[in-house]
């Protein structure tokens, strides 16, 4: 029994030692700096900066671009999430934006409606909704003629899980694509511009 009561008494000590750290200035500033590294962004309360990446990028469109985005965390709410940004590019002189907006209208089973809008530069590229050019590491990379394009894009996609490991998505997107660079198709055997 009194080993029993010495172990209890050793766990209260380092619950006690765990929590008193957590409260310390440095343990707060460290785990504020790994969470902001980690994601990318700033928190601030229910909002949060970032991502501090892509803060200022370059391509030959715009020369230097600079990027704020500013998006809602689960402070503010565990239902929905907001994120906007705004960019502007010194060469072009334009602001360029973008937005999305996810609400979860169930947890179980797992039903999500998001909303997504941007007019903003991006890269042509087989796979680029997946790569990210628009961040600091462009400012020193060298790199051959990109091809640019402008780009007006609204999407509302539906997510709905069925059961664990099944989800099914239904999207609806309009997307209007502008390019920098001499864009040629063929049309009925055409060669079309």
């Amino acid at each position: 029994v009194s080993q029993s009561r010495y172990a209890m008494d050793k766990e209260k000590g380092i619950y006690s030692m765990i929590d008193s750290v957590k409260r310390t200035t440095a343990f707060k500033l460290v785990s504020y700096a790994g969470r902001s590294l980690a994601t990318g962004f700033l928190p601030a309360g229910p909002i949060s900066f970032g991502p501090f990446n892509n803060v200022i990028s370059f391509n030959q469109i715009e020369k230097v671009r600079f990027k704020l985005g500013i998006q809602t965390t689960a402070k503010l709410s565990e239902r929905f999430r907001l994120l906007v940004y705004g960019i502007y590019g010194l060469a072009d002189e334009r602001f360029k934006y973008g937005g999305k907006f996810e609400f979860i209208l169930t947890r179980k089973p797992w039903k999500k409606i998001t909303l997504i809008t941007r007019r903003d530069i991006d890269f042509m590229s087989r796979h680029s909704s997946e790569m990210d050019h628009d961040n600091l590491f462009s400012l020193i990379q060298k790199k051959a003629q990109q091809r640019l394009y402008n780009i007006e894009e609204y999407k509302l996609i539906y997510d709905h899980e069925f059961h664990k490991d099944l989800t099914a998505f239904l999207t609806l997107q309009h997307q209007k694509y502008t390019p920098y660079f001499d864009f040629k198709y063929l049309q009925d055997g055409q060669i079309q511009t």
